[in-house]
């Protein structure tokens, strides 16, 4: 495998940020001198945010956005093992009806599909996210147990109509019968998996709250909806993280 430094004086065509969120600003910053004139910039993170942030400030750029369900674990630097078979969907921000990346990476070992509504994508894993994530960091938990705890499903419950509110008013149809059906399906499903966000807290690493529960929250404020529960969930994790 060859790597190479931001300060390599190789054009790059073609360029795949996997960082964290909070990192994706600084991490395509550092090679805005390296990248082409109509380079293909995917995105591949938890939250939102960085990929409208990356479409303002990269205009000369393809800035594509992409969600996975398949699993894959760091080994060592250089070395990842690919854990479990998924699906990535893959679209481009500004022009959706264009497959043309999907496309070319047909015949990988990956399933790529290409998704005219990736952002509908986003906000669906955005929600599921925000229903889930934070309340397993604040109670130190596995998915399942949001499931199985009365007062931690009320708590689930009461963040999902907030949710599904906000969804109403952007005109984001996700859900036949709401986010909490769905969200407890994911929980259950998952019921033995920690959250990276609680992964994250137990090792005290920032976590990616500003890019989930606090992208939901600028939403819902520039909409004028109430989400009192997200907030008070925003602000106890920022506490403790």
């Amino acid at each position: 495998m060859q790597c190479q430094l931001a300060d390599h004086p190789e054009p790059i065509h073609h360029l795949l940020v996997t960082t964290k969120a909070y990192d994706v600003q600084s991490a395509l910053s550092g090679l805005r001198s390296r990248l082409a004139q109509g380079a293909q910039l995917v995105l591949l993170h938890n939250g939102m945010g960085p990929q409208q942030w990356a479409l303002q400030h990269f205009s000369q750029q393809q800035v594509w956005a992409a969600t996975s369900t398949d699993g894959a674990w760091l080994r060592q630097p250089g070395h990842v093992v690919f854990a479990g078979q998924g699906e990535t969907r893959l679209g481009r921000f500004d022009t959706p009806q264009d497959s043309s990346l999907a496309a070319q990476l047909q015949g990988l070992a990956l399933n790529i599909v290409a998704d005219p509504t990736i952002e509908h994508s986003l906000w669906r894993k955005l929600a599921i996210n925000c229903a889930i994530n934070p309340l397993t960091a604040l109670h130190d938990c596995r998915n399942g147990e949001l499931a199985s705890n009365p007062d931690w499903r009320a708590e689930m419950a009461e963040l999902c109509h907030e949710i599904d509110s906000l969804l109403l008013n952007l005109q984001l149809p996700l859900f036949t019968n709401g986010l909490l059906p769905v969200a407890l399906q994911v929980a259950q499903a998952t019921g033995q998996n920690y959250s990276s966000m609680l992964q994250d807290v137990r090792h005290q690493r920032q976590t990616e709250i500003d890019y989930i529960t606090g992208f939901l929250c600028q939403r819902a404020s520039e909409a004028g909806i109430s989400a009192g529960k997200n907030e008070q969930l925003l602000h106890k994790l920022k506490k403790i993280c």
